[in-house]
């Protein structure tokens, strides 16, 4: 059974959704990030990304990591192509041309839109969005975005 460490305040929402998405049954472990903790080495700290357990399975610490038998991806969108090519149906690319599609519009998003969607998902969630400095950092990255 694949595995998914990672929790919903992460990247781990992309395969998160893509493994529901495709039905498939997947086990999902929560791992804090360690910098949420106040102390990730403690004896009673829960299991995060400084944990010798979860570096065991991903040694860069960070979430999210799927295991898939012996394959270990660790980057969200690498481990959301792989799903899609190997597990994906009618989700997954059907020809060369469709995953050179898939693989173009997913670095598209990566390295296109979301800086800039980031920029205006942080103006609303830290309360900045209504501010004079919050509406020009919307404006200039809803500008970024055409």
């Amino acid at each position: 059974m694949l595995t998914l460490y990672g929790v919903y305040r992460s990247r781990a929402t992309r395969p998160i959704w893509l493994l529901t998405e495709l039905g498939l049954p997947f086990r999902h472990v929560p791992v804090i990030q360690s910098y949420r903790l106040p102390d990730p080495t403690a004896a009673d700290a829960p299991f995060n990304t400084a944990s010798a357990e979860f570096l065991a399975i991903n040694p860069m610490g960070q979430i999210p990591a799927l295991v898939d038998g012996d394959l270990v991806p660790t980057e969200s969108l690498g481990m959301s192509l792989h799903l899609a090519k190997t597990k994906g149906g009618d989700l997954g690319a059907r020809d060369e041309a469709e995953d050179a599609l898939m693989l173009q519009w997913t670095l598209f998003a990566l390295s296109g839109i979301e800086t800039p969607a980031l920029a205006i998902l942080y103006a609303y969630a830290q309360g900045r969005a209504d501010t004079p400095e919050g509406k020009a950092e919307i404006a200039a990255s809803c500008v970024a975005l055409q």
